[in-house]
């Protein structure tokens, strides 16, 4: 069940639901509703620009690789929902935007925050190269080479390859804080 702040409400569910032997699972939005209740630090595309929330949702999504980002989720779970009696948590939206978002390849390709800046570094990524293979308008409709069944993209150049291999490894290195934050609660 997910997504509101109305702590009654999870809490008749729980009881209710409890009575019946019926798990109860709270749906948690990582990197996208928690936004709404706390100051997230935005993504932002490959030319800087921050990237907002579409005009017809509520939401947008934030940086994982930002560790505060990181605290302020699981802080606003503390606040919000520990007091009530779940089986368990649904983590969803632990991942950065897709190409449905409205600004698509923009938002695919991020985030150039600080934060990610500094894994990049840290990872002697090229972003250099990658800013230059993005900034090209006439590359941009054959950047992804195949989308095979497992929902993963092979594009045709390597530096997009290795940034979204670097991207991954930042979204599984935030799950594993989430994961274990969670784990710890029992």
């Amino acid at each position: 069940m997910g997504w509101a702040l109305d702590k009654t409400l999870y809490e008749k569910t729980a009881e209710f639901l409890a009575k019946q032997n019926i798990d109860f699972y709270l749906w948690f939005p990582v990197f996208s509703e928690t936004g709404a209740l706390k100051d997230l630090s935005a993504l932002t595309d490959f030319l800087g620009q921050r990237i907002e929330i579409r005009p017809e949702e509520d939401f947008s999504f934030c940086c994982p690789g930002d560790s505060q980002n990181i605290e302020k989720i699981l802080g606003t779970f503390d606040k919000e929902f520990s007091s009530v009696r779940f089986n368990g948590v649904f983590l969803d939206r632990i991942r950065y935007p897709s190409f449905a978002n409205d600004y698509g390849f923009k938002s695919v390709f991020s985030c150039f925050c600080p934060h990610c800046f500094a894994i990049y570094e840290r990872e002697n990524f090229n972003i250099d190269q990658l800013r230059n293979t993005l900034s090209h308008p006439a590359y941009r409709p054959s950047v992804i080479k195949e989308c095979c069944s497992s929902g993963k993209y092979v594009f045709g150049d390597s530096i997009l390859e290795a940034f979204f291999s670097l991207k991954s490894s930042i979204i599984l290195d935030s799950l594993r804080r989430i994961c274990q934050h969670f784990w710890e609660k029992g």
